[in-house]
């Protein structure tokens, strides 16, 4: 009756350690400690056992049932601030803003934009030089 007892500790600490969802850790918790649960199921066979060893084992199965209750509590205390952390995290107030531009393109740029683009696909060249030239260069050198 120890072994079981003992067994019966090792799963269900092991399916306390591998919920990760307070419906899991719920589950968990009615699969042990619920009225169809492994240790219930345990304790009902107390009645079997002589009297001297009912007192031992009835304690084992009080130590048993603190253990799993004591770790569904840390379990959902853990939960609970994982949950805490998750939803305050998606609103990080030390990040930076990201700054949105002010204003729109001019449209004169817009189709400056589309001439540059189209006078390209004809094998034309951008090329960018002083906004006044001498008239040297603009009629005496270029015939």
């Amino acid at each position: 009756m120890r072994e079981e007892l003992e067994k019966i500790r090792q799963e269900a600490l092991a399916l306390i350690e591998a919920a990760d969802t307070p419906q899991a850790l719920d589950q968990a918790r009615a699969a042990v400690l619920g009225r169809r649960g492994s240790l219930k199921q345990a304790t009902k066979k107390l009645r079997d056992l002589p009297p001297e060893e009912r007192r031992a084992v009835g304690t084992l199965a009080n130590e048993v049932k603190a253990a799993v209750l004591e770790a569904l509590a840390a379990k959902r205390e853990l939960l609970q601030r994982v949950e805490a952390l998750a939803a305050t995290a998606a609103y990080d107030i030390t990040i930076p803003g990201t700054r949105r531009p002010i204003g729109t393109e001019p449209p004169l740029r817009k189709v400056e934009a589309e001439l540059r683009e189209v006078f390209a696909r004809l094998g034309f060249e951008a090329v960018e030089g002083p906004e006044v030239e001498l008239e040297y260069y603009n009629f005496d050198a270029l015939n």
